[in-house]
């Protein structure tokens, strides 16, 4: 029967004990799920608002929600998700920056991380990662998308970094979402 089942304890008929969960039966724990990431290093113009391409969809995406066509996640089904877009980048030129990572729903953005560095950084560390992170209420057709503006004093274009890290850490650009609750 369908229906919502409350109880306090779930025992085993021996009454105390691990229950078992039969075969043919799916647990939907925080899905639907993304994790997209980039394999190949992007170049974006000064002080425009560009669309982060991701080339790798990881395993743990559910439900084939996400299109690499167009680059963007729709979940597919309504509640609330947690959303977070990393991008790992530079100006070229080592430049100092205005540098703002952005989180689109349905074309309009709701989110967005803003960092102002110095050209003594960028010359020091090479790139930053800046995070930008909600959670969101959606429908069943909501769309997200990953964006990323750099402003630099000299024009100069921004690279969203490819793959890759130092000492054995795997930095990368990713966009990542799940439902919250079941």
């Amino acid at each position: 029967a369908d229906g919502t089942l409350k109880v306090g304890q779930i025992t085993n008929s021996a009454g105390s004990g691990n229950i078992t969960i039969g075969s043919g039966v799916t647990l939907q724990n925080n899905v639907p799920a993304l994790f997209v990431s980039k394999n190949a290093s992007q170049t974006t113009s000064d002080a425009t608002a560009t669309k982060v391409v991701f080339e790798v969809e990881d395993a743990l995406t559910t439900s084939g929600t996400w299109s690499s066509a167009n680059n963007r996640w729709t979940p597919g089904v309504a509640g609330t998700y947690n959303i977070t877009v990393l991008i790992k980048g530079y100006p070229n030129g080592q430049a100092a920056s205005e540098y703002l990572v952005q989180i689109y729903k349905n074309g309009l953005q709701i989110c967005n991380t803003h960092l102002a560095l110095t050209a003594a950084y960028f010359q020091a560390s090479g790139y930053i990662g800046v995070p930008c992170t909600i959670n969101d209420t959606a429908s069943d057709t909501d769309y997200y998308e990953a964006y990323v503006t750099c402003n630099t004093a000299s024009g100069a274009d921004f690279i969203v970094a490819s793959k890759g890290g130092t000492g054995g850490v795997d930095i990368r650009t990713f966009f990542t979402g799940y439902k919250l609750g079941a």
